[in-house]
């Protein structure tokens, strides 16, 4: 397992490499010092079987001393933090060359655009795992569109409609102010030396599976149209509903956790309004400012309203849904399965 920089991406691979861990199977989790030592503690069953593997993180011009992960620098400094990532490739490979057993698989994050040749020279599997949903994903379009800088969406207006690719009636599309910083100029997002979407591009391009952490019950239509998108196994493992883990951070390490997730929730509002489990807030388009007046009117409509009864049924339902344990375990199950079967022969 080899996570991008940020508590937001290291839990949820902390999740999976458990997930797999409890299937017996043996894991490396590899990140730096200071993020190994953040994680929540592993459970004593299976420590045996998830081995925290520690690369030694450079100082980069710029970034701040000792700052290992996207909770220790504004947003403005990101793509410094990237560079230094991306110094990682050498100790990492470093481990894949020694380790003993050799890996059967690499599962990488988005960040790390590198990694793929690197695994296809070496003879070792890698999956892209990525930490949208699928219609986050799908929204983002394939490989090819992100790998030319989001093709012909140059604007923040330009992400407000839903793309070409998408054929069926969609109201996931982003507002001006949530994509604002990413497109201004003021983000460096080319400090790098590799924009945000390229990476993820080649990252989509280069591995062999992508992991969606996703449950056709509730996105199939957009898992369908991502199979479509990448023209590779697209495999979902499940919601990976989060355990005890998330009590066992440090408070502000907790927050930042939080506060990683819901800067990304703007599509999945509108998903959730879609699907009818959830009504969105009504926001200024281009400040994203809101008022207590509207606050109340959208609660007393999703929790009161007659209006609202369809949506308070669904959102029970989906609650069994995503806390489903034997139906996430199948998941799961499904996915070691396909792991087992796509391996590359050492």
């Amino acid at each position: 397992m080899f996570p991008w920089l940020a508590m937001g991406h290291l839990i949820p691979f902390l999740r999976l490499s458990k997930c797999l861990a409890q299937k017996g199977h043996q894991i490396s989790f590899i990140s730096t010092p200071r993020n190994l030592q953040r994680l929540p503690k592993v459970p004593t069953n299976l420590s045996p079987l998830i081995t925290l593997i520690p690369l030694p993180f450079p100082q980069v011009e710029n970034l701040p001393h000792q700052a290992e992960s996207s909770m220790d620098i504004p947003f403005q400094k990101s793509q410094f933090l990237k560079i230094a990532f991306d110094s990682l490739e050498s100790p990492l490979t470093q481990f894949l060359q020694t380790a003993d057993p050799k890996p059967d698989w690499v599962i990488f994050d988005f960040a790390s655009h590198w990694l793929p040749p690197l695994a296809a020279k070496l003879r070792i599997s890698c999956a892209f795992f990525s930490l949208f949903n699928a219609a986050t994903m799908a929204f983002l379009g394939p490989a090819e569109v992100l790998l030319a800088g989001q093709g012909n969406r140059k604007t923040a207006d330009d992400f407000t409609v839903v793309p070409d690719w998408v054929p069926f009636e969609s109201n996931v599309a982003f507002r001006v102010h949530e994509v604002m910083k990413y497109v201004d100029g003021s983000s460096g997002n080319n400090e790098s030396g590799t924009s945000d979407p390229v990476r993820l591009g080649a990252s989509i391009d280069g591995s062999g599976l992508v992991l969606i952490r996703a449950c056709m019950e509730f996105e199939r239509e957009w898992l369908e149209l991502l199979c479509e998108l990448y023209r590779k196994p697209v495999i979902s493992v499940g919601i990976l509903p989060p355990d005890l883990e998330g009590s066992e951070l440090e408070n502000g390490d907790k927050w930042v956790c939080i506060k990683e997730w819901l800067d990304k929730q703007g599509l999945n509002a509108r998903l959730l309004q879609g699907k009818k489990v959830g009504v969105e807030i009504p926001r200024d388009d281009r400040d994203g400012s809101f008022t207590s007046d509207s606050v109340a009117e959208t609660v007393r409509f999703a929790m009161l309203s007659e209006e609202g009864d369809l949506i308070r049924a669904n959102a029970r339902e989906m609650r069994g849904l995503f806390g489903h344990k034997n139906r996430n375990d199948g998941y799961i199950d499904s996915f070691v399965h396909c792991l087992l079967e796509r391996k590359t022969s050492k």
